[in-house]
């Protein structure tokens, strides 16, 4: 298979903007050292034609656009839709703020992915017209797309609503590891390592950097607040901002530099994420990266991604005493930063994240030539058997380098589907198959893993477990889900199931292993009459 992707929706690589430019950055390089042939579509500032050239292994495609700000991206990005419509190649679009043009890739037949982003149209910042624009793009995105991507479990719950949940991929934005920075960077910032907290935002309300600034000036705080971003005096927001720090607060301004935001974060106190709309943010992913301790805005977006170990606030009074709670515990700023490091490992490393969008842009490449998706069962949707290895794969080898990680695989077999295959024929036995996969996907955890086995088997990866008490929990959730009848056609079919659990143990190193051990544990609750859980003793 000719393995050829051209990646639309960023200023190009390499990335010296945000968060897209950083991962379609990552996302080449990865692929392209895997074999495949990358396209970046880059623009440039200024006029003149159109001209490529090699960056890494990477080709690069360069518009110049004489246009400024949004309206030079949307020319950018209507050059860039159709140069790559010249070909039949797949497409990633990063962002849907254009996604009308791909009305032109969809009408030529050319597979193209989009990553939805955040809830642009939400955004304070922009006017009636441009929040229309937005939101048109975003509903176009849903219609137009072959597969969506979405960064965070609420954006995908909310995609949901537009169309069926199988299109919909939830793949996280990833960070780097940052350990040992070199902190040579902060001195001509006027910074000392482990005396200041930083705040990496746009300065946009929806931030909360005015929340921020206002709390930690209350008082004297014996750090510093390191503010990056660029403020503009002639808007009345930047202004209020400026005007409300006290002396312990530096402006630095718009940084892009790798090796000083390196040190940025691998020696700060604690980092403040005021970010009150959208999915996984970078700059919060980064911070995890980094093992800083979190304050971040309390909504459902950042909690997700940085987990119970971080603090949050829902206005500048919280922000204050939440302040006040972390800078006079050194132990508390401890745990807080052993449990980002903990989120990071969990679900936002590079590869784990670059090798998901292998499996899926490998799948939407066997679509385009009629050969199936890769990795996931065609009935439900669910991923398959080798698809599920390869999590379980990466659990063991986590398994292996962090002693206190503990996980688990359920193993479901429905009890007496043959029967119903038989009174109301295969394709309601399909159905069923269809809605069990429906509420086994209820019963589980961002971060854990439902597949199809095969047949009517199915495999739950349970990730990070604290007791086994939580993996029983799971177990009595699935039977109980399952007891529920399933209305097809005006009939009722019930498909209850049997489950057999294996939680991980350091005398089991092979995920084959692993799995043979949740499958004895299943016929053993089969063989106590159905309808119950096990789980695999070794005795």
């Amino acid at each position: 298979m000719d393995k050829r992707l051209r990646i639309l929706g960023t200023r190009g690589v390499p990335a010296a903007h945000g968060g897209f430019e950083t991962f379609a950055e990552r996302l080449s390089l990865y692929l392209a050292g895997r074999g495949w042939k990358v396209t970046v579509y880059c623009q440039e500032d200024g006029k003149g034609p159109m001209f490529e050239d090699t960056w890494e292994g990477v080709s690069r495609v360069h518009f110049p656009v004489a246009a400024r700000g949004p309206a030079g991206t949307i020319v950018f990005d209507w050059k860039a839709t159709r140069h790559a419509a010249r070909s039949s190649e797949l497409c990633l679009t990063l962002g849907y703020n254009t996604a009308a043009f791909a009305a032109l890739l969809r009408w030529k037949s050319i597979p193209n992915v989009f990553n939805m982003d955040g809830i642009e149209w939400a955004r304070a910042k922009w006017s009636l017209p441009a929040k229309a624009w937005l939101w048109m793009n975003d509903w176009a995105a849903c219609w137009l797309g072959n597969q969506l991507v979405a960064d965070h479990p609420e954006i995908k719950r909310r995609l949901s609503s537009r169309v069926r949940a199988t299109k919909i991929a939830m793949i996280p934005y990833g960070a780097e590891l940052i350990e040992n920075a070199d902190p040579a960077p902060l001195a001509p910032l006027g910074l000392a390592p482990g005396r200041f907290l930083t705040l990496i935002a746009r300065a946009e309300p929806e931030n909360s950097i005015l929340e921020v600034v206002t709390a930690f000036s209350r008082k004297p705080r014996g750090c510093t607040l390191a503010v990056l971003g660029k403020y503009d005096q002639s808007k009345a927001y930047h202004r209020a901002v400026k005007a409300a720090p006290s002396d312990e607060v530096k402006f630095l301004g718009a940084i892009y530099d790798k090796t000083t935001l390196r040190a940025l974060r691998g020696h700060c106190l604690a980092y403040i994420h005021g970010h009150r709309v959208g999915g996984t943010n970078p700059s919060l992913v980064e911070a995890l990266g980094a093992g800083n301790p979190v304050l971040a805005h309390d909504n459902c977006f950042n909690r997700w991604v940085a987990g119970d170990g971080a603090r949050y606030f829902a206005d500048t009074e919280q922000c204050a005493a939440r302040l006040d709670e972390m800078l006079a515990s050194p132990e508390l700023l401890g745990s807080m930063a052993e449990a980002s490091r903990r989120r990071f490992f969990e679900a936002f490393q590079w590869d784990d994240v670059l090798a998901q969008y292998e499996t899926l842009l490998s799948g939407q490449l066997r679509d385009s030539v009629g050969l199936g998706p890769p990795g996931y069962d065609p009935l439900t949707g669910l991923p398959d058997r080798r698809l599920f290895a390869r999590r379980l794969d990466r659990a063991m080898e986590r398994a292996q380098q962090q002693d206190d990680y503990r996980f688990a695989v359920c193993f479901i077999d429905l009890d007496g589907f043959k029967a119903i295959n038989d009174s109301f024929g295969h394709l309601v036995g399909d159905r069923v198959l269809c809605e069990v996969s429906r509420r086994l996907v209820g019963c589980i955890q961002p971060g854990d893993v439902a597949a199809r086995y095969g047949g009517d088997e199915f495999i739950i990866f349970l990730d990070d477990l604290r007791n086994e008490a939580e993996a029983e929990l799971v177990a009595r959730r699935i039977l109980d889900r399952l007891q529920s009848p399933i209305a097809i056609d005006g009939r009722e079919v019930t498909a209850k199931a049997s489950v057999g659990v294996a939680l991980s143990s350091t005398d089991c190193r092979r995920s084959h292993d692993l799995l043979h051990r949740a499958d004895r544990a299943m016929y053993r609750a089969k063989s106590l009459g159905g309808g119950q859980w096990a789980i695999f003793d070794q005795k």
